[in-house]
């Protein structure tokens, strides 16, 4: 007779549910892409409320920015395609690690349209201006999109419009509350006796509140059409943009989104007209000069002298031969500031292709980059992905209750 063996007793160990502490887990989360976390919402409700926490969306940006390999960062233009107009991305490790890389266009609003200008982007947000009088935010990772209100309700007859100068940003970074899009258009309208009228309307437009409220179009007495470069930079709170004046001379113009008012800001001593960029939140110019360009950032608000130069980039070097006759034209190039303190500079090669080339102020160094669907660049943005919502969170507190 076999003698019966004896059942295998599960150990404790085994039997017992391991728990993961939170802090891990949220370590671990906050490194997936917004793709995964979307998914991993379904996990169950706890998870659901954790990814949808304002401190979870706020963590993930701020992780974002401090990651060196940027794998949630990308590079992005509007760039034509085969089915037409749309925005193309490159993720910025492969720009900054390979040689050849390429940019597939994004899953555009329906919204959209073959007349696409990006207005700006920040925290995972793309502004978006299509044709002559539409606006949209859109996040491309969570795929959620919202068409502003319309630009000129109450204005009647308008024969023609577009966009002079535009810009967007957050109200405050620290609490994450409310996202706002300043767009001054001219537009050609018809006044009660039927003589037509050339003027421009400059507003601003609140998430939180949903709607435009207007505001000046004048700086010191002069207007601000014709006189602004159009995309206006955020960093520290505010919009700026250059102002061109008499004599070729220039200055800096800003507006406070908080008050929403201009101001002005002290420029550095260069005589050349530059062009802006952002680096870590911090504002930046590029001035050209015959033989190469000063990079110089904006470092404190309210200190005397906080222009300090950070670089500067000869044209002719024998590792970066450009077919392009130098200062560089704002028609023919475009400088975008990349996280790592690196200098994307786009150009248009004799072949009219977009041209991309590297810049490392640390050893002085360039590195040519191929960038496969990336034609006829006339605009470049950072574009880092996030979990915001185009619905605050007071907005969806309201909702759930």
């Amino acid at each position: 007779m076999e003698s019966s063996k004896p059942k295998r007793r599960r150990s404790e160990t085994s039997s017992t549910n391991l728990r993961i502490p939170e802090g891990i887990i949220l370590e671990i989360l906050w490194r997936l892409p917004v793709k995964s976390l979307l998914k991993f919402k379904s996990v169950s409700k706890p998870w659901l409320r954790l990814i949808s926490s304002k401190y979870f969306k706020k963590t993930y940006i701020e992780n974002s920015r401090k990651h060196k390999a940027f794998p949630h960062h990308s590079i992005i233009s509007p760039c034509w395609n085969p089915g037409g107009m749309m925005i193309n991305s490159c993720p910025l490790y492969a720009l900054l690690t390979e040689q050849s890389t390429h940019a597939p266009p994004l899953d555009c609003p329906k919204a959209c349209s073959s007349e696409m200008l990006v207005l700006g982007s920040c925290n995972g947000l793309i502004c978006v201006g299509v044709g002559r009088d539409k606006i949209l935010l859109w996040n491309p990772a969570t795929r959620e999109s919202k068409e502003l209100p319309y630009f000129f309700d109450g204005v009647n007859d308008i024969e023609y419009c577009g966009f002079i100068s535009y810009g967007f940003g957050i109200l405050d970074e620290i609490s994450g509350d409310n996202y706002k899009v300043y767009a001054l258009f001219y537009l050609a309208c018809w006044d009660d006796e039927g003589v037509p009228l050339l003027c421009s309307m400059g507003k601003v437009y609140s998430l939180k509140s949903n709607s435009w409220g207007e505001t000046a179009v004048y700086y010191n007495e002069t207007p601000l059409h014709g006189a602004i470069e159009s995309a206006g930079k955020f960093a520290s709170g505010k919009l700026h943009w250059i102002r061109k004046t008499a004599e070729s001379k220039w200055e800096i113009v800003f507006l406070d989104l908080t008050s929403e008012t201009f101001g002005g800001l002290e420029k550095p001593s260069d005589d050349f007209v530059p062009r802006f960029g952002v680096l870590d939140g911090c504002l930046c110019l590029f001035c050209d000069r015959p033989k190469m360009f000063d990079i110089w950032i904006w470092k404190k608000y309210g200190v005397e002298d906080s222009w300090i130069k950070f670089s500067r980039i000869p044209y002719d070097s024998d590792s970066w031969r450009t077919p392009f006759v130098t200062p560089l034209p704002e028609e023919w190039g475009q400088l975008c500031m990349l996280p790592n303190g690196e200098v994307l500079i786009t150009y248009m090669s004799s072949e009219y292709e977009s041209k991309f080339v590297i810049y490392s102020p640390k050893d002085n160094g360039f590195r040519q980059r191929y960038v496969d669907k990336f034609k006829d660049v006339d605009q470049v943005e950072v574009y880092s992905e996030s979990l915001v919502s185009l619905v605050l969170d007071d907005e969806q507190e309201k909702a759930k209750s």
